[in-house]
């Protein structure tokens, strides 16, 4: 996931409204990636880290609803 898409997923999460303090500062997010191990899986699938990426959420149901 490239840093930005991650860094505003992560921002759209940390609302006062889902619990984050309100002036809270937010942690540093590389922290939280590997970005050499993303960059190696990426060039192993001959794709170009840091380029295009298509984002594809996929929503299940839990059993029993």
């Amino acid at each position: 996931m490239p840093p930005d898409l991650f860094k505003d997923l992560f921002e759209s999460r940390t609302t006062p409204e889902l619990g984050w303090p309100q002036g809270k500062p937010l942690p540093d997010l590389n922290q939280f990636v590997d970005r050499s191990i993303v960059n190696e899986v990426l060039k192993e699938m001959g794709r170009t880290p840091g380029g295009k990426v298509t984002v594809v959420w996929i929503v299940t149901q839990p059993a029993g609803w």
